[in-house]
């Protein structure tokens, strides 16, 4: 019996040590790139949302009209690049109507127009539904040369949100710390 017990302290230790040594060499592994930058919390004035950014974002507004002849409708977003990843939140107010067609349909036709617009060279990877602070969202994967596109769109009432990294094929962006960041915050309608 007491072999035994000798045995079983001598693993445990021999596995501690090993997490230890593991640790010390590759801290990646365990907090990932998040550990060597500085976020910094962002609320600006007249937007409907919190994030964390690696660094003071550029503020951009434009209007993007909408297909039928409709009213263009505003849209802001929020931009930082920090070490050859570009981080981006953006938002726009779609009308009313537009949510009878449910939150399924408005995300899925919300990328669809997106990847249409962002470039040809753009190509989809995967997609999957999701929730994001018990709101409905939409998680994707997109490339374009040599780069990864890690991008969340989320609908808060009217409103549809866009959070996503732009990066380097390989490279340690922290994509998952910046969308998870995310509060929107609701505002009467």
């Amino acid at each position: 019996m007491k072999k035994n017990s000798k045995i079983y302290k001598l693993l445990v230790a021999a596995f501690i040590v090993i997490c230890g040594v593991t640790a010390l060499y590759r801290a990646d592994w365990i907090g990932g790139s998040d550990s060597k930058i500085n976020w910094e919390r962002v609320s600006p004035i007249g937007t409907r949302f919190a994030i964390s950014f690696p660094s003071s974002p550029e503020q951009l507004d434009r209007q993007l009209n909408v297909p039928n002849g409709g009213r263009p409708l505003n849209y802001q977003e929020l931009v930082a690049d920090v070490r050859g990843s570009n981080y981006s939140v953006s938002y726009l107010d779609f009308p009313r109507k537009w949510k009878i067609i449910g939150n399924h349909t408005l995300l899925r036709k919300s990328l669809e127009m997106l990847m249409a617009h962002e470039g040809q060279n753009r190509q989809l990877a995967s997609q999957h539904f999701v929730t994001h602070r018990g709101y409905p969202a939409l998680d994707y994967v997109a490339h374009e040369g040599n780069r990864e596109i890690h991008g969340r769109l989320v609908v808060v009432g009217n409103t549809l949100f866009k959070i996503h990294v732009n990066h380097a094929s390989g490279s340690d962006a922290a994509q998952e710390s910046f969308v998870a960041s995310f509060d929107p915050i609701v505002r009467s309608q």
